[in-house]
This record gives C-alpha cells, sequence and structure tokens, in this order.
C-alpha cells in the first residue's frame, strides 16, 4: 500500500488501514492475522480501491485453503 501511494508508511497502513497498533505491520509482516486482512479488505473496497481489495480477498482464499491442506 505504500508503494501504491494509499499510505504513506508501514505504521499509517496499520493505523489506518487495518485499524492495529502503529507497530502492527513491523512485527508481523506479511504473517498479518485474518482479522486484520478482513478488516483491510473491507476498507479496500468501502475506500473504491477495487484492485486491492481484490488481491487481499485473494490472499484470504489461499491461507485458508492453505489451512484446509494442512
Amino acid at each position: 500500500m505504500v508503494a501504491r501511494g494509499i499510505a504513506k508508511s508501514a505504521r499509517e497502513c496499520s493505523v489506518e488501514w487495518m485499524q492495529r497498533a502503529p507497530n502492527y505491520i513491523a512485527d508481523r509482516g506479511r504473517a498479518i492475522s485474518a482479522e486484520a486482512a478482513l478488516t483491510l479488505y473491507l476498507r479496500l473496497k468501502e475506500a473504491g480501491h477495487a484492485d486491492l481489495a481484490a488481491a487481499v480477498w485473494s490472499g484470504i482464499v489461499r491461507d485458508l485453503r492453505a489451512r484446509r491442506a494442512a
């Protein structure tokens, strides 16, 4: 999101888009919780960023499939 110019920093993404603590992304990296991913998806969709929302949704589905396969 920082690379796309939607958030100025990982900190802003954590707080504004995921509604988490400022250091959430720094601490979790790509391994964010399902709840945080769903919040991010919904916020992106609300804001009209359908392409990014679709990418987040794809990640949620991929993670669910991987959990079922394990």
